[in-house]
């Protein structure tokens, strides 16, 4: 997974106690683990890719490109 210029705009949505589906189509996501608890997804069906984070309160200061 390449990371985008546009990373910095991303919507980072809160972890569940769940294995992570796709949350336009629901098949299984692959994902990177990132840093702290951030993890960017990629659905291999739609392509869809979203970040998701186990701590939504710092979250949007852990995206890359952010800082």
């Amino acid at each position: 997974m390449k990371l985008a210029s546009s990373d910095a705009d991303a919507v980072i949505y809160l972890m569940s106690d769940q294995p992570e589906a796709c949350r336009w189509c629901g098949v299984r996501t692959i994902f990177v683990e990132l840093k702290d608890g951030l993890q960017r997804h990629e659905c291999p069906r739609c392509k869809a890719e979203y970040f998701v984070e186990t701590d939504f309160a710092d979250a949007e200061s852990k995206v890359p490109g952010s800082n």
